[in-house]
C-alpha cells in the first residue's frame, strides 16, 4: 500500500513527461513481462542438453533429466494455479510468480557444485537430477500464471475481446528468445556453458524487479488486503454500529434496527472440478486436448533434443544452433503481431491445422537434409507452429474456461502438456538409443499427424444445432393460436351462433396479426 501511494505521488505521474512515461509503462507492461521471462528461460532451455553433455552425461541420462521437468510440471502447474485462484489477494498470481522464480534460481545455481568439483562421478548425475526436479517444481508455475495474468489484464482493459490481443504481448517473448539464444550460442562456443549461470541470475533479478513494478502499475490506487484484514475491518464496523445502538437505547431517541450481518463469501477451492468438466464437455474439446498432448510430446524432442541432433548428426556448431533459433523467431514475431487479425480471419480449427502441419513437415525434412546449414531453411516452420498454436490454444482456453478460473484452466492445460512432454522426452531417449535419431523424428511426425486427423474429424462430425423453420409455428405458437377460438364448450358455441361479440372480434384480429408476424 505504501509503495502504491509513493508511486502515485511520484514525479513519474506528475508533469507532461512523467504522464507519458507512465502511460508507456502501462501500455507495454505485458510485453515487458514476456521479454524478461524469456530471457530467463533461454538460459535453462534448449542449451541445457549441451550443458548436461559438457558435464559428462550420456544421451540416456540427458533424456531422463529433461523428462523430469515435464513430469513434475504435470502435477505442480495445477497446484500453483489453483492456489493463486483460491487466494483472496488481488495480486496473488503475481506474488506466486515472484516467489517461485526466486526459488527456481536458487536450485539452478546449486548445479554449480558440480563445476566446483564438490560432486563428481555418478553423484554428479543424481545431484543434477535433484536440482532439475526442484527447479521444475517451482518454475512450472511461472508460465501458466503469466498467461492468465496477461489475459485477465487485457480483458479488463479492452473488454471481452481483449484476449485476441494476447499475441501482441507474447511477441516480445519471441524477440527476447531470438536475442538471447543468438548471443548464448556465441558465448557457449567461446567460454563454455558456465556463462549460463551468470545470465540466468542476471535475468532472474531483472524479472523479479519488473514483476514488482507490474504489481504497482496494475494495482495503482488499489489497496491490496488479505481476507483476514477485510474481516477485521468489517468486524470493527459492526462493533461501532452496536456501540451507537447502545447509546441510542440509553438515551431518549428510538433506536434504529441494525442491518443484517453480511453473508460470508464462499471459500474458493484450490482444485475445482467444474474447470476440467467444462473444458472437456464435448468430443471436439476432448480431441483438442488429445492433439495438445501429442503436440507437446512432439515439441519436447525439438525443445530438448534437437540440438543434439544438429551437433551430432548434422555437424552444426553451437553458434549455428543459436542462429537457427533466430530464424525461427523471425517468423514468430510478425505472426504474433497480427494474431488478433488472424483470429478474426481464421477459425481456431484452421489455425491449429496450419500450425500442426508446419510441425509435421519440419520434423520430416530434418531427416532428409545433408548438413546443418540446411536447418536454417526449415526452421521458419517452427516459428509458424509456435505462433499459431500459442494464439489458438490461449483463445480456446479463454472461450471454454470459467471466467473466474482462467489461471486454473491454464494450469490444467499446462499439466496435460507437461505429461505429453514427459512421455515425449523419455520415449525419445529410448528411441534414439535403439533406432537412431532419424527414426525418432519420423515417428513423432506420424503421431502428431494422426492426432490432427482425429481433431479434424471431431470438429467436422460435431453435431450442430439446426435452425427451426421460421415459417412453421412451433407447438407453443399453435397452442397460442388455438386458445382463443378452440377452447370453448358446445354451449358457448350455441350461444354465440349469432353475431360475434366485440371481444371475439378483437381476439380474432390479434390472432391473425400474430400468425402473420410469426410467418414473416
Amino acid at each position: 500500500k505504501a509503495t502504491v501511494s509513493v508511486l502515485n505521488c511520484s514525479p513519474l505521474r506528475r508533469g507532461r513527461g512523467g504522464s507519458a512515461m507512465w502511460r508507456m509503462l502501462e501500455e507495454h507492461r505485458g510485453g515487458a513481462l514476456y521479454f524478461a521471462v524469456f530471457c530467463m528461460l533461454s538460459y535453462q532451455g534448449r542449451f541445457m542438453s549441451l550443458f548436461y553433455e559438457e558435464h559428462g552425461l550420456d544421451d540416456q541420462q540427458i533424456g531422463i533429466i529433461l523428462s523430469v521437468n515435464s513430469l513434475i510440471g504435470m502435477f505442480a502447474s495445477p497446484m500453483w494455479t489453483g492456489c493463486a485462484d483460491a487466494s483472496a489477494r488481488a495480486d496473488s498470481k503475481e506474488r506466486y510468480i515472484i516467489g517461485t522464480a526466486v526459488v527456481n534460481e536458487v536450485f539452478f545455481l546449486a548445479q554449480y557444485l558440480v563445476d566446483l568439483g564438490w560432486v563428481s562421478g555418478e553423484g554428479a548425475f543424481w545431484w543434477l537430477l535433484v536440482c532439475r526436479v526442484c527447479c521444475s517444481v517451482f518454475f512450472s508455475a511461472v508460465f501458466p500464471l503469466i498467461n492468465a495474468v496477461c489475459v485477465e489484464d487485457l480483458m479488463e482493459t479492452h473488454g471481452p475481446e481483449g484476449s485476441k490481443l494476447f499475441g501482441v504481448r507474447r511477441l516480445w517473448g519471441a524477440v527476447s528468445w531470438l536475442i538471447n539464444n543468438f548471443l548464448l550460442g556465441l558465448l557457449i562456443d567461446t567460454y563454455g556453458t558456465r556463462v549460463m549461470y551468470i545470465g540466468h541470475i542476471t535475468f532472474t533479478v531483472a524479472f523479479v524487479v519488473l514483476m514488482r513494478c507490474w504489481i504497482v502499475v496494475r494495482y495503482s490506487g488499489t489497496v491490496l488486503r488479505s481476507e483476514w484484514v477485510v474481516r477485521l475491518a468489517e468486524r470493527g464496523k459492526e462493533d461501532e454500529k452496536e456501540a451507537k445502538d447502545d447509546e441510542t437505547l440509553a438515551g431518549d431517541g428510538p433506536s434504529q434496527p441494525s442491518p443484517p450481518p453480511p453473508t460470508p463469501k464462499p471459500k474458493r477451492k484450490i482444485f475445482d472440478r467444474r474447470v476440467a468438466a467444462q473444458l472437456c464437455s464435448s468430443y471436439p474439446n476432448f480431441a483438442f486436448f488429445v492433439l495438445s498432448f501429442a503436440m507437446s510430446a512432439g515439441m519436447s524432442i525439438v525443445e530438448n533434443l534437437v540440438f543434439l541432433y544438429f551437433t551430432q548428426e548434422l555437424g552444426a556448431s553451437s553458434f549455428l544452433c543459436g542462429v537457427s533459433v533466430g530464424v525461427t523467431v523471425a517468423f514468430e514475431i510478425p505472426l504474433f503481431f497480427v494474431s488478433h487479425k488472424l483470429l478474426t480471419r481464421f477459425s481456431i480449427l484452421q489455425l491449429i491445422v496450419m500450425g500442426t502441419m508446419a510441425y509435421v513437415l519440419r520434423v520430416l525434412i530434418y531427416t532428409l537434409v545433408p548438413n546443418g546449414w540446411w536447418v536454417l531453411v526449415v526452421e521458419p516452420l517452427h516459428g509458424v507452429t509456435i505462433a499459431l498454436m500459442s494464439v489458438a490454444g490461449t483463445e480456446f482456453i479463454v472461450r471454454h474456461a470459467p471466467k473466474d478460473r482462467i489461471a486454473s484452466a491454464q494450469g490444467l492445460t499446462s499439466s496435460l502438456r507437461s505429461a505429453g512432454s514427459t512421455l515425449g522426452v523419455f520415449c525419445g531417449g529410448q528411441i534414439i538409443t535403439y533406432f537412431g535419431q532419424k527414426a525418432l523424428y519420423r515417428a513423432y511426425g506420424a503421431m502428431v499427424f494422426a492426432a490432427l486427423v482425429l481433431y479434424i474429424h471431431a470438429e467436422v462430425m460435431a453435431p450442430t444445432a439446426t435452425a427451426p423453420d421460421a415459417t412453421a409455428p412451433d407447438a407453443g405458437d399453435e397452442e397460442e393460436l388455438r386458445s382463443p377460438l378452440t377452447d370453448r364448450s358446445p354451449s358457448d358455441e350455441e350461444s354465440d351462433a349469432g353475431e360475434p361479440d366485440e371481444f371475439e372480434t378483437v381476439s380474432l384480429i390479434q390472432t391473425t396479426s400474430l400468425a402473420r408476424t410469426r410467418t414473416l
